[in-house]
């Protein structure tokens, strides 16, 4: 393709694919409106929830350099607003042995964590969160933390 253009993460994709997405995002627009149509943006924020932004299509490609670091577990889905969940813990400040969702007893039977995320230092509206990445005797993952006076909620789903 004489004009290679950069795709959503900021690489250039070769010309078949180029082509492809051009299609498909014209059939969007033309369905819902060419505003619909957004992409992840970055934003400077360690709170999962504020992380990522949308910005416009026509808006250039952010540079991979931009985004976080790819060291940090994430899960596919996130959930708004977390899910409050009732936890059992074997010590105060331990991990989950097992929560309830919706009604639904899961059993922890691996647990990861944590991982300590705080608001940025000028924004004092969320307390620390201590996450915790944990498996279900089915095998489905979870990203569950806790906040202070032992508050529990489910943030995201893994897979």
């Amino acid at each position: 393709c004489a004009d290679a253009t950069l795709d959503w993460a900021g690489a250039t994709p070769d010309c078949a694919d180029a082509e492809g997405l051009a299609g498909l995002l014209d059939r969007i627009g033309n369905r819902f409106g060419f505003g619909c149509i957004v992409r992840p943006w970055p934003r400077q924020s360690w709170l999962p929830e504020r992380a990522v932004g949308k910005g416009a299509l026509s808006s250039p490609a952010v540079p991979a350099t931009c985004w976080p670091e790819g060291g940090r577990r994430r899960p596919l889905r996130l959930l708004s607003p977390p899910e409050p969940v009732d936890v059992r813990v074997d010590e105060p400040r331990g991990p989950p042995v097992f929560f309830v969702r919706r009604r639904q007893v899961c059993r922890v039977r691996t647990v990861a964590g944590p991982e300590r995320l705080e608001c940025e230092w000028w924004r004092e509206d969320a307390p620390p969160r201590d996450y915790y990445w944990a498996e279900d005797d089915e095998g489905q993952r979870y990203w569950l933390y806790r906040e202070e006076q032992a508050r529990w909620f489910l943030h995201g789903l893994f897979g």
